[in-house]
């Protein structure tokens, strides 16, 4: 009697690989797995839609470096998780993401939910996409795809299955999962790690720009060690805050802040580019954050994005671990000067926003102003706590009080500009971090789009805090359309003030609407305590501009500029 079918091996090969957590959404094309699953003890986290899914294994593996499996079904399944596949592909986050799809026995036979070609549709979005069509070769595909999403520069690989594959029962008593072994990660060559110290040591004003290269290979720690031997600050992008503690005093905030530091006539002159790319979150082509004078040595695990927009003056093709590990022993024999001047420099510019917000803090009004709740927020969280953060102006009220608290890391989307990742991404990291605090904060049009996983959420008891931004509009769009048309041209940008904490509540999680900022504290220490998922629903003021939203929008230089928003402006005479 045979006992051994596809998804034996499907979920034999994974735990082979190391991974060992998986997201899904049933559908029968994939039903041989999750009865595997049951029988490996192979643990999966069932959402209420596929593209929940996809993000929660993509928020897995940005807080914890390491892959996860995500399974959904054919057809509509395997439409859903294209958002998720996308999004990863683009911020360079490894998964694994198996399909079901029609027996191919019964292809252009009109099957039920078939039709098309999946692989094609996943190919432009994944590192890797692939049809298995024989139940033995499943094994080695499957190892394939973790090695392909975990070596080089991460991402998402595609595979599908068809029924009859994965069904296929075959002759074996036993099943022996393969050996994976992943290959060595690229260090740095001695030559060009001794050119980068040497210019990092007689520059007089050089900072770190960390990128997600450091929290994917979960270097964290070395790049705290490596900028206090050196003494140099460091800066962080919405894809690495809590790189190096918020509130260490060489953390100089966003790669925003260097506005301000360039407006300060200190510009710095030699920037380490460490697993960040240059375009949207570096001022793309422009020297508005990085002047085009300065010196930048660039360290990146893919070396074709060494150069791509700016020239740089040494490039460094390597893992951001093995290149600060390297870094940090050779450095060690250097006489690194004191920089203490240098660091309050960077320190009074990185607090510009508390003294343009300084009367907002200082007053209590009604609705709360964005500001002042992100401070009573960030201020009121435990230390360590996981910060999710989801939406356009949401994200920025966050953003610039994180020196409020030592956050344990920081999520957002990223180059795909994404909503409605939030909720997944919490989920995925409360499974990477179950000893962690998770805070999802969340624009109200943020929070529409994945609502229906604080039923997850309850289910398997995860005790994330849900925090809506109530502002009753969505608002980078608003303000938008004020700041480049007038406040009497506004275009469906409007919400309703709802009840989405009464939504948390139906689906069994702690829910506190909240209209005082003073209120804000005590809500998020009943909710903590409450031990459950929850939802604290703030109202803010929906007539505050983020920072944010002026940077993107209200950057025309001259009347002969056409504004397009998030984008380097038209030149009309052009």
């Amino acid at each position: 009697m045979a006992k051994v079918d596809g998804g034996v091996m499907v979920i034999k090969t994974l735990l082979a690989g190391g991974i060992d957590q998986g997201f899904a959404l049933h559908g029968g094309h994939l039903e041989p797995v999750f009865q595997a699953a049951i029988d490996h003890s192979f643990p999966i986290i069932d959402t209420r839609h596929e593209a929940a899914a996809g993000h929660a294994g993509a928020g897995y593996a940005k807080s914890n470096g390491r892959p996860a499996a995500v399974f959904v079904t054919a057809g509509p399944g395997m439409t859903n998780v294209i958002t998720a596949l996308a999004d990863a592909y683009l911020d360079g986050v490894p998964m694994i993401v198996i399909a079901g799809a029609e027996p191919l026995v019964e292809n252009e036979a009109n099957a039920l939910q078939g039709g098309f070609d999946q692989v094609a549709l996943a190919k432009p979005v994944s590192k890797w996409a692939f049809r298995i069509t024989r139940t033995e070769t499943i094994p080695r595909i499957v190892a394939r795809a973790i090695r392909v999403a975990s070596t080089g520069r991460p991402g998402p690989v595609f595979l599908e299955i068809p029924a009859d594959v994965i069904y296929q029962p075959l002759p074996y008593e036993e099943f022996d999962s393969p050996k994976i072994e992943l290959p060595a990660k690229p260090a740095p060559g001695v030559g060009s790690l001794g050119e980068a110290l040497d210019l990092l040591k007689k520059a007089k004003r050089p900072i770190i720009m960390a990128g997600a290269g450091v929290a994917l290979s979960q270097s964290q720690k070395l790049l705290t060690a490596f900028a206090e031997m050196t003494d140099t600050p460091v800066y962080t992008n919405c894809k690495a805050h809590g790189a190096i503690p918020t509130r260490h005093p060489l953390w100089g905030g966003d790669f925003a802040n260097l506005k301000a530091l360039n407006d300060e006539g200190a510009p710095p002159d030699v920037v380490l580019l460490l697993g960040a790319r240059i375009g949207r979150y570096t001022g793309g082509m422009t020297d508005s954050l990085v002047p085009f004078d300065t010196k930048i040595i660039s360290v990146d695990i893919d070396g074709s994005e060494i150069g791509r927009l700016r020239p740089v003056k040494i490039g460094i093709e390597a893992d951001c671990s093995e290149f600060l590990n390297t870094a940090i022993t050779d450095a060690a024999g250097y006489d690194w000067s004191d920089r203490e001047e240098w660091r309050s420099v960077v320190t009074n510019a990185a607090d510009w926003h508390i003294r343009r917000f300084k009367d907002a803090l200082d007053k209590s009004n009604t609705p709360i102003h964005p500001y002042k709740a992100g401070f009573e927020i960030v201020n009121a969280l435990p230390q360590q706590s996981w910060v999710v953060v989801d939406g356009g102006e949401s994200y920025n009220w966050i953003e610039l009080n994180l020196a409020q608290s030592d956050i344990g890391g920081f999520m957002v989307t990223g180059y795909l500009g994404c909503l409605g990742t939030g909720m997944p991404y919490a989920i995925g990291a409360q499974l990477a971090h179950p000893d962690k605090p998770i805070v999802c904060i969340a624009g109200d049009g943020a929070v529409g789009f994945n609502i229906q996983e604080f039923d997850t959420m309850a289910r398997h008891n995860l005790p994330i805090l849900n925090i809506v931004f109530n502002n009753q509009c969505w608002g980078l769009s608003k303000h938008g359309q004020m700041m480049m048309f007038g406040a009497n041209r506004q275009s469906i940008v409007d919400l309703a003030d709802s009840g989405y904490d009464g939504v948390a509540k139906a689906f069994g999680c702690h829910g506190e609407r909240v209209t005082e900022a003073d209120e804000i504290g005590p809500a998020i220490r009943r909710a903590l305590d409450s031990g459950l998922p929850s939802c604290l629903n703030i109202v803010v003021d929906r007539e505050v501009v983020a920072p944010f939203t002026e940077a993107l929008v209200g950057n025309r230089k001259s009347q002969g500029e056409v504004v397009i928003p998030y984008y380097e402006n038209l030149n009309a005479s052009a």
